[in-house]
Order: C-alpha cells, then structure tokens, then sequence
C-alpha cells in the first residue's frame, strides 16, 4: 500500500520483533513525516541500504507524530546507514526542529552563531537501566564524547518516553560528529545491557501532555495537522534536563524506574 506521496507504508504489519541482542540494535526516534524520505519512493532507499550494509530496518507505522526508525546490525554497518542517510537528514532531521534554547549564545569554531540548519539532531531511546553508562561517574563519560566528537549537545531527557522502559538521548552537532558520537554510544551500551523489565517505546503510545517530557516531535497546527487538542501549535519547549557539572540526581535525574503504567506525570 502507498500513501499519498508516493511513499509506501511499512505498517502497521509485520511488526517488528525486538531483537535478543540490544547491543546490535538502535532505535532513533524521527518524525512522522521523516519516514517517507527515508524509506525512499517505492521502498528503494530502505531496500539499497538493506542490501549494502546487511542490517535490518524497519519503520514501524504511527498514528502519532513521531515514529520509531529500528536498525539492526554491527554498529559499523549501523552507523554506515546513518552516513548514508546525511542528505535526507539535513532536510528532515536539523536542529531547526530543537528546543531553540539549547543552542542560544553557542559559537562554531569560527566564533560565529551556529546555524541550526547546518546540524543534525539525532534522538535515540535507550533503556533507562543505561543511562549511568552513557553518563559516566561524576559525568566523566559523557564529557569525553562532547570533547572527542565535538558535540554540541548531549542531552538524556529526564522522563521516560510514553508507556516505556525508555529515555530518550538527544545529539546535536555536525553529521560526522554524530555518527562518530553514536558508534562510541553503541559501544559503550555493549558492555551495559539493558536490566530488568524491558519495554520498548511504541510510537502509537505518543501523548501531547505533560509538558515536561521530552524534546518531542508535534504536529504542526491545522489545516496542515491534527485537528483538536493540538490547535495553536506545539507546546512550549520542556525544561532543561542536559548534563552539567552538578551531581547526577542534583541534575533531576529520577531515582525511581520506569512507571508501571502509563508515564510519570
């Protein structure tokens, strides 16, 4: 079945089965409307990375404004697809789309304001159990890959993604950068598996409220969006949840799991 543009709609079967080794597989979170370009007219897109890096893609459909976009394989393969993807990114996937306030007063390495449209925002979920890895003692982890792969932003957002064992970790910076940055995730997350109960996020499972979740995908305001509760536009952007020098749970970082139903308010 195609939709309207042309694109081919990959739900709402199969689904896609969670893989048992969660070291080999990354999960980004993308907008709705990202899928199309993505998958390619006809599926070609998805089908030739498929081919050339021998991993398993898949974009589960969404009745929200977000979808989860599933990649399977060695990390290098993974991130190989990522590379390859830079131009759909650059048009889909920018910084445009950030919280503005998270770059305000930042300065390329030419001392001049950065151009959001020039950066990749890549969110990707992780299992809450995870985090301290990607975190560090003392945030000793996640300064080195800010500094080794000159991040802009690292941030991990403090509540879990709707109905979900999951965080979600949010990279700005230039494309390469990121990719990079993503490797050394997927590496370090290798040797931290996820424990306990695991329940990964379902993009159906999408809620508008609370306000303060994370950096979330909104549909824009009607004639072009949702009709009903999302008139007027996204809400205003969620507190700030980055890392900074401060300790771990003096950040707001929870000490509590994952909610047993539904998400924390």
């Amino acid at each position: 079945m195609k939709r309207d543009n042309g694109f081919p709609d990959e739900g709402p079967a199969p689904k896609f089965r969670r893989s048992d080794d969660p070291s080999k597989l990354l999960r980004v979170l993308i907008p709705s409307r990202a899928a199309g370009p993505i998958i390619g007219k006809g599926g070609e897109t998805i089908k030739n990375l498929r081919a050339q890096y021998s991993v398993r893609l898949h974009i589960p459909d969404s009745k929200g404004p977000e979808r989860v976009f599933n990649m399977e394989g060695d990390r290098q393969n993974i991130c190989g697809c990522l590379k390859e993807l830079t131009e759909v990114f650059m048009d889909v996937l920018t910084a445009k789309n950030a919280d503005p306030r998270l770059l305000e007063g930042r300065k390329d390495d030419d001392g001049n304001d950065l151009d959001p449209e020039k950066l990749v925002d890549l969110r990707i979920l992780i299992h809450h159990s995870q985090v301290g890895s990607v975190i560090g003692k003392s945030g000793d982890k996640i300064k080195e890959l800010r500094e080794k792969h000159h991040m802009q932003i690292i941030k991990i957002y403090q509540e879990f993604a709707p109905r979900s064992t999951d965080r979600v970790l949010q990279l700005i910076g230039e494309p390469d950068n990121v990719y990079a940055c993503v490797e050394n995730i997927m590496e370090t997350l290798e040797s931290a598996p996820p424990r306990g109960y695991r329940n990964d996020y379902d993009a159906n499972n999408f809620e508008p409220e609370p306000m303060a979740m994370y950096d979330r995908y909104m549909p824009p305001p009607p004639p072009y969006g949702y009709d009903g509760p999302y008139v007027g536009g996204p809400p205003p952007p969620p507190p700030y949840g980055m890392y900074d020098d401060r300790s771990y749970y003096d950040r707001g970082y929870s000490r509590r799991g994952p909610p047993s139903s539904g998400y924390r308010r």
